[in-house]
């Protein structure tokens, strides 16, 4: 008897959930998929899907496979986009460049590192790190800054390491022309990292 409980205890608190939870999920990320289909068309990628909902692209660029992903935002993280490239040959460039916060403001009275560009207007929107403070401030050229500006009203954030680059913006892209854009930016981006190869 006791068996029999069990299995309907399982079936009732984890069954059952799921099966009301993927339909709201595939509801409320239609859009997103609708979107994804076009990028997919257009650049001759992949949707890949978990459990059948839609949640991120894989397209080839300039040789490199991009993951584009669009996220809505949860109780614990905030809502964006992202576009990631994984590289094919490491370097030891590593540059971040985050958005300035309260809480990134607070950390500098306290010691966390800032490398100056000399762009009054993007040292003052920008919080910018790297182990090598002449090769970041070679990469953050006039030309990236201006990308990054472009998407400021969005808090963009760039990380670039060892064998990867993220561009991200902290609000669900949703059509296709400014996914377009954020696109090319990524690209530009990416073009700027393999100078630094």
């Amino acid at each position: 008897m006791s068996e029999n409980f069990f299995a309907y205890f399982v079936l009732f608190f984890y069954l059952i959930p799921i099966m009301l939870v993927v339909p709201i999920i595939r509801k409320r990320r239609r859009f997103v998929n609708t979107l994804l289909e076009h990028q997919r068309m257009k650049r001759n990628g992949t949707v890949k899907k978990i459990l059948g909902i839609p949640y991120y692209l894989e397209f080839p660029m300039d040789g490199q496979t991009v993951t584009l992903s669009l996220s809505h935002g949860s109780r614990n993280s905030p809502e964006c986009s992202l576009f990631r490239v994984n590289m094919s040959s490491a370097s030891d460039f590593v540059v971040t460049v985050r958005f300035e916060d309260a809480v990134t403001k607070f950390g500098k009275k306290f010691g966390l590192k800032d490398i100056q560009v000399m762009s009054p207007e993007f040292d003052e929107a920008f919080l910018v790190g790297g182990l090598d403070e002449h090769r970041v401030r070679a990469f953050l050229d006039t030309d990236v800054q201006h990308t990054l500006m472009d998407w400021k009203a969005l808090k963009p954030s760039l990380t670039v390491s060892n064998k990867s680059l993220e561009f991200r913006v902290y609000q669900l892209i949703k059509d296709d022309e400014t996914l377009d854009r954020f696109i090319d930016a990524g690209q530009k981006l990416l073009v700027k990292r393999r100078e630094f190869i």
